[in-house]
């Protein structure tokens, strides 16, 4: 194998590790954490239409052209999720 091939695999694990540590935050999302971000109710219908988007049955480019249309309304839940999760 090449010179380098250890070197790779380990960047590759520790990679994968910190994705895994980042995904798993998405699971630790509380209702106090909601509160905290979406603390108006139109903050959180906002968040509640985000989510119905992305968890309705249909493909990535309807998922885009629904966003698009909503795109004023839903940024700042968007941005304040980003934020959140980075």
């Amino acid at each position: 194998m090449g010179k380098y091939t250890d070197e790779m695999k380990e960047s590759a694990r520790l990679t994968n590790e910190k994705l895994a540590s980042q995904i798993s935050k998405l699971k630790q999302f509380t209702t106090d954490d909601i509160d905290s971000l979406f603390p108006q109710q139109v903050d959180k219908e906002n968040l509640q239409k985000l989510l119905d988007i992305m968890n309705e049955a249909t493909d990535e480019n309807e998922k885009i052209i629904k966003l698009k249309m909503n795109i004023e309304k839903l940024a700042g839940t968007a941005v304040k999720l980003i934020k959140f999760f980075v």
